[in-house]
């Protein structure tokens, strides 16, 4: 008999075994599928609003997948006076190809894809539009 307990006790491990590897795969699994909710519900541009252009910390910062002055409130930047705001996050290009940026603006702009200025303008007028051509490859790509 007890000849017999060592290969009930291999054969309990094993059994064990299996099943032990099955309950950290349905868990690896859930944590990866927690951690790309996660990183999808922070997609999108980080928008931040100086209301100097010599401020140092924004008046207000925002997650938002527009790049664009909707949401200034009616009045809040006065005619003549100087802002400045601030977008930066990831551009996803689905595939290689080539985008088309045009920028409208009264005032000094910059964009910056993956530490390379593409645009860069200072109006001289009361307003410009400026473009470029800008060809991302497949991935992620820094946004400032």
């Amino acid at each position: 008999m007890r000849g017999d307990r060592p290969a009930r006790a291999a054969a309990t491990t094993l059994r064990r075994g299996p099943s032990w590897l099955v309950t950290v795969a349905i868990a690896a699994t859930a944590l990866t599928a927690i951690v790309e909710w996660r990183l999808l519900a922070a997609t999108g541009l980080v928008r931040s609003f100086y209301t100097d252009e010599s401020a140092n910390q924004p008046a207000s910062s925002a997650r938002t997948r527009n790049i664009d002055l909707a949401f200034l409130e009616p009045g809040e930047v006065r005619a003549g006076s100087s802002f400045r705001v601030w977008w930066g996050g990831f551009w996803y290009a689905p595939s290689d190809r080539t985008f088309d940026l045009t920028v409208h603006t009264s005032g000094r702009v910059e964009v910056v894809v993956d530490g390379r200025t593409v645009i860069s303008h200072e109006a001289t007028d009361a307003a410009s539009v400026v473009g470029q051509t800008v060809s991302l490859s497949k991935g992620a790509h820094a946004l400032i």
